[in-house]
């Protein structure tokens, strides 16, 4: 399964508020992402082969280990689960790297040669960066940067400005995770580099409303953040900053804050409509109300920082609150890999821009996103 996301820039919608807001708006949109499953989906059996499914997904930048507890609970959850990022104790996962694939959402781009005639698509619809998994996370990091730039060759010959950046590999060590960004960025392919600047359990609630019994955790240690924002700078790539998390975010400010983040960030705020497993509710990140807007707004304060909006599970194009950060000078996150039952990565990058001249903030070009964010020169 591999991911793919497209992410928008728009124009400020209001001249009084140039000097304080991008002159353009990035609707992000985010590709390759499941239908939604049943709520059957939390019978024991079907669990694991959804755990199993998840690996490696989620932009995520450790390795899973998934593996059946020898006892199970005799309650009606049936079988417990494990699944712990952050050591190399898995197979590999065929169904490739990320949450959704042609077999969940026919639409969902899996290898490299669709991966690059989606993401062309996307940009041509006016996506200004691309962010990708690969069909095979668990390659060593020079053989998963081939397989990116089998995708990413033909998008840059296409398209020399686009902005493209790839997910986190499998390994038990960081260089196994996140070596390939640094294969990627010397032969110039990327201009961002993923930064998740910490950890959070991926619980949720089953449809009987008790927590679903699974170990699945993300785990990025404080030494590995910094490591993150550390390749960054090395690799002159900006920090695309995944915040899963309130406390995600107060991370990445204080690193802003001690001058540490290197220029060229996106800061992506994300809420939660339903959870990762089965759809069910979710038991970490914020919903999508306004009030946790205002808090992650508030925790921004006066960094400067450019920041976007994306709803996990559900469809952010639907929601007041792609209006609401649109209004606040915000960007736009959206398709496939948070939204699993849009129509296509296409069609949600068509939405976003509609939505984007209804607010008066047209997209920005990948030239001018990257000015934007002030993006380190190739």
């Amino acid at each position: 399964m591999a991911a793919q996301v497209g992410e928008l820039l728009a124009h400020a919608w209001r001249a009084a508020r140039r000097a304080q807001q991008p002159d353009r708006a990035l609707p992000h949109a985010q590709c390759g992402r499941p239908s939604t499953p049943a709520r059957e989906a939390y019978s024991g059996g079907e669990v694991e082969k959804r755990i199993d499914e998840l690996i490696g997904a989620l932009r995520i930048r450790s390795v899973i280990s998934s593996r059946k507890r020898s006892q199970h609970r005799a309650d009606p959850g049936g079988p417990r689960y494990q699944a712990s990022l952050g050591y190399a104790r898995r197979r590999a996962n065929e169904r490739g790297h990320g949450i959704t694939g042609p077999n969940r959402n026919p639409a969902a781009p899996r290898l490299p040669h669709e991966l690059a005639r989606d993401a062309l698509a996307c940009l041509a619809t006016g996506a200004a960066i691309v962010h990708t998994h690969t069909h095979d996370p668990a390659r060593s990091p020079r053989e998963g940067a081939a397989l990116y730039l089998e995708a990413y060759r033909p998008i840059l010959d296409a398209r020399p400005d686009a902005i493209l950046y790839p997910t986190t590999g499998l390994g038990a060590t960081f260089d196994e995770r996140y070596g390939h960004h640094v294969h990627l960025a010397e032969a110039g392919a990327i201009r961002q580099g993923l930064v998740d600047p910490g950890s959070v359990n991926f619980g949720e609630s089953g449809p009987d409303g008790r927590p679903l019994d699974v170990d699945f955790v993300y785990r990025n240690s404080p030494r590995d953040v910094t490591q993150m924002v550390e390749h960054c700078a090395r690799l002159r790539l900006g920090p695309s900053v995944a915040c899963f998390e309130p406390g995600f975010l107060r991370a990445i400010v204080a690193y802003h804050r001690a001058g540490l983040l290197p220029p060229g960030a996106l800061v992506k705020l994300y809420f939660m409509e339903r959870g990762y497993l089965g759809g069910g509710e979710p038991h970490f990140g914020v919903p999508p109300i306004r009030e946790a807007l205002d808090l992650y707004l508030a925790m921004l304060g006066d960094s400067g920082l450019s920041w976007a909006v994306a709803v996990l599970g559900g469809s952010l194009l639907d929601s007041p609150l792609a209006g609401w950060a649109l209004e606040r000078g915000g960007h736009l996150r959206v398709g496939l890999e948070d939204f699993p039952d849009a129509k296509s990565n296409r069609d949600e990058v068509e939405r976003a821009r509609q939505l984007c001249e209804r607010y008066d903030r047209p997209l920005a070009t990948p030239a001018e996103a990257a000015a934007l964010l002030r993006l380190p020169a190739r």
